[in-house]
């Protein structure tokens, strides 16, 4: 897991937005295809399938894990928000 910034190449004026990103083959489901999972932190409103973007890595926060349980790997997915907030320095909006 990661914390970086990712920017619709698409769009000229994109501004990045904070991400938490995945890196791996998803153990918990037995996944064996390698895939990169960009979540945008704060945002619900994007549609970004077919869409050119760009992705900048800034921070590892931690290696590829297999959860026992999907609950567990819940949890684990909110810390990984919680750190990369923290790594680059972005606050949780007022109504979250």
């Amino acid at each position: 897991m990661y914390a970086g910034w990712l920017t619709c190449l698409e769009d000229p004026d994109a501004e990045p937005m904070a991400a938490a990103i995945s890196v791996g083959t998803n153990p918990t489901f037995d996944g064996v295809e390698r895939r990169v999972e960009t979540y945008v932190l704060d945002r619900t409103d994007l549609e970004l399938y077919g869409c050119r973007i760009g992705v900048d890595f800034i921070s590892r926060l931690r290696g590829q894990v297999k959860f026992d349980s999907l609950d567990d790997l819940i949890v684990q997915m909110d810390a990984d928000v919680v750190a990369a907030r923290e790594v680059l320095g972005v606050t949780p909006p007022a109504d979250a």
